[in-house]
């Protein structure tokens, strides 16, 4: 996967679910390092521009094209308080075990999948 805005970026998986997993990760840490050298980071194209650009049309003939808002990863984090039920909080930690993470890693890479998905 590529980012037209994000030129050297990749996310580079065995399946599309994995990419788009993968995704946030490489664009988010490959805009930290063009930020730490002071780099500008480029104004986003619509859809619309990257479809009439015709070198892109080349590069991507056969491709799917899909926009992906940017999250920005901010460094740091902060605790909050969320109550749940008992029966809720046995099924995240089900399902964080089958993924090899904590509650808060599985909650978050959730949020960031329901927040990738509902902007297809």
């Amino acid at each position: 996967m590529g980012f037209f805005d994000v030129c050297g970026c990749t996310s580079v998986c065995v399946n599309l679910d994995d990419a788009l997993a993968n995704e946030v990760d490489a664009r988010s840490g490959h805009i930290r390092m063009v930020q730490a050298h002071e780099d500008l980071l480029p104004t986003p194209c619509a859809l619309e521009e990257i479809s009439a650009d015709p070198y892109a049309a080349e590069d991507t003939l056969g491709d799917i094209i899909s926009t992906v808002s940017l999250v920005r990863d901010r460094c740091t984090t902060t605790r909050i308080s969320i109550p749940h039920g008992v029966g809720l909080l046995e099924a995240i930690d089900k399902l964080a075990k089958t993924k090899s993470q904590t509650r808060s890693a599985s909650m978050t890479s959730e949020v960031l999948r329901a927040l990738l998905q509902s902007l297809e």
